[in-house]
């Protein structure tokens, strides 16, 4: 029993038991080794040192409290059963008190008693370890009474006792009268009263009126009906409900508000959040931190980045991932990534598909993609395929899937494995549906269409998806076919249906719209729209828009009446599925074909339906074969829009001539190709040598260029280096004064040299001559021209005094004396 599994629990440690090691803090170490209580180094933690702070008797008869207040209060949790299945619970599988509890083993056995999943009782007994030390006779037989009692399943009497283990020992009578008590305070059904007391147990602890006017004032607050606010309830765990219950509605207003603050969203897509069903999904957001929302969004925000039209939908899908730890989102996403090896846009495709892998460990994951190897016998790279087209495979138990793939056999007929492995390769969306869904689904199917067993099993293989529709849809398509196109039995829709299966995904609405369509723009009756729809289904696969540009093709083009084109189409509904701009090019080649031959000019505009449909269907060698006619003048043996040039044999035989035509205008064609290529190749070889050529003229200047560079370089380097001078503006000024003070230099020393030359002249008369003619200037006259130039010394001072003239060296020898040279520049001073 479950009460005795609590109560074998080991208590406190005491002296000669598990902890008789431990010992009391550790003080100094002189005090830790005279004390009397063990040896010395032992250490026992701080939350033990009141019960050891004595001496050993009164160690002992602490822990001995302690241990007593332990087990009385295990007891009286569990019940008074505890004390008669104590004797035998040590003989449950051979485990004693003291043994360890094989906890894979009592999943099973319980997994067993009760009919109930492995995986869901693996997470249980997770949640609640007291589960697996329970007797599983005991377990099993009083969850079978609390479900009878309840009208829940057994499933749902383990929950119960997952969340709350002392309903195990409790009276399910009185159980039932207090979930009666709730359902009627606020008016629900007493069933839906037990399973909401079955989903969450402490919903028994209060009185029902309370909990009713709690319900109705929380509803006040979300804006929500007290039934609503109850289930809400019944969802969170037993502290949050305590929260809420006591909680006002102006804080559950504040605390929403400061939710949708917290997720740091703009005001346009704040507005596509729906927070009340957010916090029906997840009612842990109105006890959840704004700081710890605000932390798992930012987390969110960094996944789907590359997704960003994604995240508000994956708020709206899975909120429950607002109240995830930050850091385990970004550890779980990048797991995730290193495992499946898709970038980041892909994977938030993925997680946007599935946003509760987020919450899958990286570990986890890798075992669950290991055990789908494991079971469906597959190529990693197929398994990993799988699981990107349908990541839901990531959170499926092994068991679940094998029972799957058993559901799919059973509806292929019993086919072997390989065959249920196909059919979920090509939709793995199946591994949605439970086997109940997917067997509902075929019979609904089999009995709307009328196919037999081994037909639809067929159909199935072709197309699987055709299990993903609602049954609804199903029936209503299949009721449609039957009257829209004129069917007297189900065999002939049966046909229909193996012929083209996609007619079961449009839905009657669809059908309908394509059938008025077909009436609006092509000008067909209702008759005349279903035969074109029974003869050819995949028209549906084209708009209403294109067809009525094929109509409008037929008449611009071809210059016929909108009835002729309306027979065409009946005649040949394939015309509908062409594409418009190749259709509107057959109709001119088939105009300007005509327009070469006065017959057929005239029979163009008087085609019929069947022939206009026959002309559409002209290929290449129907056109050589006609131009063959139109050249030669034949084209009043045959009439256009005939079938005649669609078959080779025939026109052989009408005109035998016409093969040998054909192909020496081939020939003579092929041989006008080989010359233009051949043109074309010389002039692209023209091109390519001229490029050439132009390109070594290129390089020969660059050369050029560089060598007369590298002389310009050398001469520099030769040179002298020039005087620094400063540039910029006041460069440019100091260079003007200069040119100006020159330039005023020289217009002084013309006229002090002018007047010294007047001077002269007066004062001696005539000029002496020298020996060449010239006028003799004497040393007066150039010292005064010094004096008034005013040049000198190098500080700019008077210049000194003239060295005395030399003597002539002509006087000697009875010449006359060479005249005196005046000396414009400056003196060297």
């Amino acid at each position: 029993m479950l009460a005795s599994g609590l109560a074998r629990r080991p208590p406190l440690p005491r002296e000669g038991g598990v902890g008789a090691k431990a010992r009391r803090p550790r003080t100094a170490p002189t005090a830790q080794l005279a004390s009397p209580h063990g040896p010395a180094g032992a250490y026992a933690p701080a939350s033990w040192a009141p019960y050891f702070s004595g001496g050993c008797a009164e160690c002992r008869a602490r822990a001995g409290i302690v241990a007593r207040a332990r087990r009385r209060r295990q007891e009286a949790q569990a019940g008074p059963a505890a004390a008669r299945d104590e004797e035998g619970s040590g003989d449950d599988e051979g485990e004693g008190e003291g043994g360890p509890v094989d906890v894979s083993r009592k999943v099973d056995a319980i997994a067993a008693a009760l009919g109930v999943r492995r995986s869901h009782v693996a997470s249980l007994v997770r949640q609640q370890p007291a589960l697996a030390a329970a007797r599983v006779e005991v377990l099993a037989a009083r969850l079978r009474r609390l479900a009878d009692t309840l009208c829940v399943p057994p499933v749902q009497a383990l929950v119960m006792a997952a969340r709350n283990p002392a309903v195990v020992s409790a009276n399910p009578a009185e159980l039932r009268r207090k979930a009666e008590r709730l359902a009627a305070a606020l008016a629900l059904p007493a069933e839906q009263g037990m399973f909401l007391a079955a989903r969450q147990p402490a919903l028994l602890e209060y009185a029902p009126e309370a909990v009713a006017s709690d319900c109705a004032r929380l509803g006040a607050s979300l804006g929500a009906s007290p039934r609503g606010v109850l289930q809400l309830l019944s969802r969170v765990g037993a502290r949050e409900l305590r929260a809420l219950l006591g909680a006002s509605g102006g804080m559950l207003r504040e605390q929403l508000i400061n939710v949708l603050e917290s997720l740091g969203l703009p005001n346009s897509s704040t507005r596509e959040l729906d927070t009340l069903r957010m916090v029906a999904k997840s009612p842990a957001l109105l006890c959840t931190p704004p700081a710890r929302v605000a932390d798992s969004c930012e987390a969110l925000v960094s996944v789907f980045q590359a997704a960003p039209a994604a995240f508000v939908h994956v708020l709206n899908r899975c909120p429950s991932l607002l109240t995830y730890d930050a850091d385990g989102i970004r550890q779980n996403y990048r797991g995730l990534g290193r495992l499946l090896g898709l970038p980041p846009p892909a994977l938030a495709r993925l997680l946007a598909a599935q946003p509760r892998l987020l919450r899958c460990r990286p570990e986890d994951a890798a075992a669950k993609l290991e055990a789908l190897i494991y079971d469906l016998y597959m190529p990693r790279e197929q398994v990993l395929d799988l699981v990107i087209r349908q990541p839901t495979l990531l959170l499926m138990a092994p068991e679940t899937l094998r029972a799957k793939l058993d559901a799919l056999r059973q509806l292929l007929g019993g086919a072997d494995y390989q065959m249920a492995l196909l059919l979920l390769a090509k939709q793995p969306s199946l591994a949605g549906f439970s086997a109940e869904s997917l067997a509902s689904k075929h019979a609904a199917l089999l009995a709307a269409s009328g196919l037999p067993r081994a037909k639809g099993a067929e159909l199935l293989l072709r197309f699987p998806m055709v299990l993903t529709l609602a049954s609804e849809q199903v029936e209503g398509t299949c009721a449609l076919l039957m009257e829209e196109l004129g069917f007297s039995s189900r065999a002939q829709l049966a046909e229909l249906l193996a012929r083209h299966p996609e007619l079961l995904l449009y839905g009657p609405e669809t059908l309908t719209d394509a059938l008025d369509d077909l009436q609006l723009f092509v000008g067909l009756d209702r008759a005349q729209a279903a035969a074109v729809l029974r003869a050819n289904p995949p028209v549906l696969r084209v708009s209403a828009g294109a067809w009525r540009d094929n109509m409008r093709a037929f008449e611009t083009e071809l210059g016929v009446t909108p009835a002729q084109a309306r027979d065409a189409v009946a005649a040949s509904p394939r015309l509908l599925l062409l594409p418009t701009g190749p259709l509107l090019e057959h109709c001119a080649r088939l105009r300007r074909l005509a327009a070469a031959s006065p017959a057929w000019a005239e029979q163009l505009p008087l085609l019929s339906g069947e022939e206009i449909a026959v002309a559409a269907r002209y290929d290449a060698a129907a056109w050589d074969r006609l131009e063959y006619l139109a050249a030669t003048g034949q084209e009043d043996c045959l009439q256009l829009g005939s079938v005649a040039p669609l078959r080779p044999a025939a026109f052989a035989r009408l005109f035998p001539e016409a093969e040998a035509w054909v192909a020496a205008r081939r020939r003579r064609w092929r041989g006008q190709e080989e010359a233009r290529a051949a043109r074309e190749w010389e002039r692209e070889r023209q091109q390519r040598r001229e490029a050439v050529q132009q390109q070594q003229e290129e390089e020969r200047r660059r050369r050029q260029w560089q060598e007369q560079q590298e002389q310009q370089q050398a001469s520099a380097s030769r040179r002298p280096p020039k005087r620094r001078q400063r540039t910029g503006a006041g460069a440019e000024q100091q260079q003007d004064q200069q040119q100006q003070q020159q330039q005023q230099q020289q217009q002084e020393r013309r006229t002090a040299v002018a007047a010294a030359g007047r001077n002269g002249a007066s004062s001696n008369g005539a000029a002496p001559r020298g020996g060449n003619g010239a006028p003799a200037l004497d040393e007066p006259s150039l010292a005064s021209v010094a004096a008034a130039v005013g040049v000198g010394g190098s500080n700019g001072g008077p210049s000194p005094p003239p060295a005395p003239a030399p003597e002539p060296l002509l006087a000697s020898r009875g010449g006359p004396a060479p005249a005196a040279v005046g000396y414009r520049g400056r003196s060297r001073g």
